[in-house]
């Protein structure tokens, strides 16, 4: 980010077709688990592919690794896809 952060995890919430869809899923995300995501700024990054593009939905500004890492195994222990990508 342009903020100067030190913070180099995410957590990456899925990989949409659409951006509407990526919202979609941050809104989904945060009615199953916003108590976990509350203070995190969610980001929709397009990516460019060979038939168009998608679009990857993040939620930031974890701490460390150990965080995020505990984080996600919370969410899919709620049925929430979620990866750990460092940013």
């Amino acid at each position: 980010g342009s903020g100067g952060s030190d913070v180099a995890f995410a957590i990456q919430l899925g990989s949409f077709k659409s951006r509407e869809l990526a919202e979609d899923g941050w809104g989904k995300a945060m009615r199953v688990a916003g108590d976990l995501l509350d203070g995190l700024s969610h980001v929709i990054e397009t990516v460019p592919t060979s038939d168009g593009a998608v679009h990857r939905l993040f939620a930031e500004a974890l701490p460390d690794r150990q965080a995020a890492l505990g984080l996600c195994r919370t969410l899919r222990d709620k049925g929430t896809p979620c990866i750990v990508v460092r940013r």
